[in-house]
């Protein structure tokens, strides 16, 4: 699924390309099926299999498409449409429309996680975010993210028999499983290089609970982050998920020897130092 969202499109529809009447701009409805190839390089888009008047097929394809599909059709639209049928607030919507165009080319999310590990909770809130971004309400998915990737890091903990602790930070349960886990620990070849790699995705971790509590909307707070954070917010979440999900898939769930690892790694946890 793409960026745009119902506002998005109908601001497109409606503001730049003009409505009439339910019809799309001068589209008929050949015009508007040729439109895709002829304008947008995009050869495998039938608008004829889309019920309604233009306006709405063009909606409907625009919000479907993947976010380099919808960047390449918002470029079409520039070359038919040159200017915006709005003429009284003629700035602010090429502002507009080049800042979708931005976000589809720049902000193209990583594919959705399907946790190998975790809880009903877990799916919910994956859900949950995918819907606040498919709706252009990034900020909004921060906290959803948030919420999956504890679940998700509890999960895994509960089912290698890992123990946290009660309501241990992401941080701390990271580590845990890191050094629990065998199937987390790097491979003796290019382990050392692997290893800083794993130690930089800690530290982005470590940054992401204030900036997820002080700059977002999960509390009241006065400044938010931008759309664009908030996007870095949520593929960052999702990269180290997906990275987990795929090298827990290489190994049988195994438990760690006798909770002594784990305690001693639980007397050792600094908060100022999480890895």
């Amino acid at each position: 699924m793409g960026l745009i969202s119902v506002r998005d499109a109908e601001f497109v529809t409606r503001r730049w390309i003009g409505v009439h009447q339910g019809y799309l701009g001068d589209f008929s409805y050949r015009t508007h099926h040729e439109f895709y190839p002829d304008y947008c390089d995009i050869e495998d888009i039938d608008s004829y299999r889309v019920e309604g008047t233009t306006r709405v097929r063009f909606e409907t394809i625009l919000m479907r498409e993947t976010p380099a599909r919808q960047s390449r059709i918002l470029r079409g639209v520039l070359k038919k449409f040159p200017n915006p049928h709005d003429k009284t607030r003629e700035a602010e919507h090429s502002r507009r429309l080049q800042d979708l165009i931005a976000r589809c080319e720049g902000g193209i999310p990583i594919e959705p996680v399907k946790p190998a590990e975790g809880r009903v909770i877990v799916e919910l809130a994956l859900r949950e975010a995918e819907d606040r971004i498919r709706e252009g309400e990034p900020l909004s998915a921060v906290d959803r993210m948030h919420t999956a990737f504890a679940g998700f890091l509890e999960g895994i903990a509960a089912e290698r028999k890992v123990e946290t602790g009660k309501d241990a930070p992401t941080t701390k349960v990271f580590k845990l499983l890191r050094l629990a886990c065998p199937e987390l620990r790097p491979a003796r070849q290019h382990g050392e290089q692997i290893e800083r790699v794993l130690n930089s995705l800690a530290s982005v971790m470590d940054a992401l609970n204030p900036l997820r509590n002080h700059g977002t909307l999960a509390h009241a707070n006065e400044h938010l982050i931008e759309a664009a954070e908030a996007i870095l917010y949520v593929n960052a979440v999702k990269t180290l998920m997906h990275y987990l999900n795929s090298r827990l898939r290489t190994a049988s769930p195994k438990p760690p020897a006798p909770s002594v690892a784990t305690n001693a790694a639980l007397e050792e946890f600094d908060d100022d130092v999480p890895f």
